[in-house]
């Protein structure tokens, strides 16, 4: 097992073994999110604690087709709520990874995966907030708005990168982003997923794609019931599955494909 700060004496992109028996959507060895059909799309459920999400996200899930969902930790009862989805789905036996956004502190991580949550997500880049994700099992999905806090991250253990907000870290920074993290692991074994995130609309979603990203968390209101967030996966699954691809390739590799089509594009800068 990974011990507490362990990742500071490793490797960039090192792999990390998982130990998730609540979530088979995340199966041990995992490094990146789990992919549907379209691409890595993660809704981002607002409002859990009043949403009763345990009763109907089972069906939604099966729905939708999703294949990971976050569950927003903003307000008191969504802890318990993430933990009260997390045995709705294991019950179903569904292969969902389940996690927490808006995790803000490493003091937050061990509350969450005590829940039984596969992955944390913040919306910015705290190493310690990393490191703690990592001694618990659990992927990492780090915020960076900059090329430098990117390449940081992955330096210090992240799994997966969420450019935040899409008002600052746009397409051009994510495109600019993935020749430098390709260089970090030149012989393209280690992957790492890079994600758009914060205030997304299916249509601004579609331009990430186009420049490289694999995929996109974007916001639900839970409260609002099964019904809307059902139609706002649709709407989000349907705008980038039309979206084109730079480099083409499986929606849910890594950043191998997106950082060669970027350096064709700009000449190797």
């Amino acid at each position: 097992r990974i011990m507490p700060g362990a990742c500071v004496r490793v490797a960039p992109l090192v792999v990390l073994a998982l130990a998730l028996p609540l979530v088979p959507g995340l199966a041990p060895g995992a490094r990146r999110l789990p992919a549907s059909r379209e691409g890595v799309l993660v809704p981002v459920l607002h409002n859990a604690a009043r949403a009763d999400l345990p009763r109907w996200l089972p069906a939604l899930v099966e729905e939708a087709g999703l294949a990971t969902v976050s569950v927003s930790l903003r307000s008191p009862g969504d802890l318990e709520a993430l933990a009260g989805a997390v045995r709705a789905l294991e019950r179903r036996g569904l292969a969902v990874g389940i996690g927490a956004s808006t995790v803000m502190h490493a003091a937050a991580v061990p509350g969450v995966a005590a829940a039984g949550a596969a992955f944390v997500s913040s919306p910015h880049l705290d190493v310690s907030l990393v490191e703690a994700a990592l001694s618990r099992d659990l992927t990492c999905v780090a915020g960076v708005a900059t090329p430098s806090e990117a390449v940081r991250a992955v330096q210090s253990g992240a799994h997966v990168l969420k450019f935040f907000p899409a008002s600052l870290a746009t397409p051009a920074v994510l495109a600019t982003t993935l020749p430098a993290l390709a260089a970090l692991d030149p012989a393209g074994g280690n992957p790492v997923q890079a994600l758009a995130a914060g205030g997304l609309t299916p249509s601004t979603a579609a331009g990430f794609r186009a420049a490289g990203a694999h995929g996109a968390f974007f916001g639900c209101d839970a409260g609002a019931g099964p019904a809307e967030v059902l139609r706002t996966c649709r709407d989000f699954a349907r705008a980038w599955g039309d979206a084109a691809v730079v480099g083409g390739g499986d929606p849910a590799a890594g950043l191998t494909h997106a950082a060669a089509a970027g350096l064709e594009e700009r000449g190797g800068d």
